[in-house]
């Protein structure tokens, strides 16, 4: 690709052809001895998270955590699944994507345009989660299930349609 050019590798990671050293996870067709710079295009792509919504990624460009910076739909995964705190107040509507901050202990969504349980929905995967607050949201949800916190929790849920939580 790009300006790395071919080649192929043996197990080492050392191309055959020329014996100079690279990286072990490149593959065969990546590879020109003759380039003097590192275009990118020999390291394998990132796994992406999709994020369809706009403002939900627009809010992650801002706080740095969009890398490029771009309306693209995605992020990178790594990036967002070390993420412990997440402040998205920002009129959101739709939060695909969100399942992949797996090390959050703390999140704030209120005065978005979604319903609680689209939120809700991903509780499960979140088990550092300490602190969710999910104030003046959107939708009619009239129960939240917490039966799988097995932390202490702080849940925050003011002007919102819930009238039963599941705490068993």
């Amino acid at each position: 690709d790009g300006n790395m050019g071919q080649g192929w590798w043996d197990a080492n990671g050392y191309a055959v052809s020329t014996g100079v050293a690279t990286y072990p996870f490149l593959q065969p067709g990546n590879y020109n001895s003759a380039a003097t710079i590192d275009d990118g295009s020999c390291y394998p792509p990132q796994p992406q998270t999709f994020i369809p919504d706009d403002a939900f990624e627009q809010a992650l460009i801002n706080d740095g955590t969009d890398s490029n910076q771009t309306l693209d739909d995605q992020v990178t995964t790594s990036a967002i699944s070390v993420i412990e705190y997440l402040d998205v107040q920002s009129g959101i509507v739709d939060f695909t994507g969100l399942q992949d901050f797996t090390s959050l202990e703390e999140l704030y969504v209120s005065f978005n345009f979604c319903d609680i349980a689209e939120v809700a929905q991903y509780l499960p995967l979140w088990p550092n989660l300490e602190r969710l607050k999910m104030n003046n949201m959107s939708g009619i949800t009239p129960s939240l299930d917490m039966s799988h916190a097995t932390n202490s929790f702080y849940l925050e849920a003011t002007f919102s349609s819930l009238t039963t939580i599941d705490l068993s």
